[in-house]
């Protein structure tokens, strides 16, 4: 039989924490080429476990529903998130909940030159954190991580190359709140 085909999907949590069960998604389990979407309570769970690894191409936190999720289980950079080329993690303005990327970051999945964007907008006080190390993919294009956004955003694993590739840094703020 063919695979299913994975497609756009919120997490509901309705049955666990592991991201493969498609019980906890509003449609097919999604992964590369689609956008996961967190903006509810899940359930309680809210510390998911990627399993072997998960790629995907949007990580989208999106409204003040959304609870604090940590997407990698276990310790900080033992699981893989691979955003495909191009791919995005993305807090709207209106999330309240800090976010957690506890996974390795991995960004491409090829050599061609990409962008890859990390954004929080939101301006009520959330912080998006990549906690594991954030690497490029094999080949020898260059890698640029945009970081942009009002809100804060913290990145505190390594920064590395990829196999043969070059990673670039770029940041845009393009709004500071002040400091207490």
């Amino acid at each position: 039989a063919p695979a299913a085909q994975a497609a756009n999907a919120s997490w509901t949590g309705t049955t666990d924490s592991t991201w493969a069960t498609g019980t906890n998604w509003s449609a097919a389990t999604p992964g590369t080429g689609d956008t996961a979407t967190f903006n509810d309570v899940g359930n309680g769970n809210t510390f998911l476990d990627l399993g072997a690894g998960v790629t995907i191409n949007t990580i989208l936190f999106d409204t003040a529903n959304a609870a604090a999720y940590t997407i990698g289980a276990g310790a900080v950079g033992s699981q893989t998130l691979t955003l495909n080329n191009g791919g995005a993690i993305t807090m709207t303005s209106s999330v309240v909940n800090s976010q957690v990327i506890n996974a390795a970051l991995g960004r491409g999945t090829d050599g061609t030159t990409q962008t890859f964007t990390l954004t929080n907008g939101s301006t009520v006080g959330p912080t998006l954190t990549v906690a594991g190390g954030i690497t490029g993919s094999t080949g020898a294009g260059v890698k640029t991580l945009a970081v942009a956004g009002a809100g804060d955003t913290t990145l505190s694993g390594i920064i590395g190359n990829g196999t043969t590739g070059t990673v670039g840094l770029l940041t845009a703020v393009t709004t500071r709140r002040p400091t207490p």
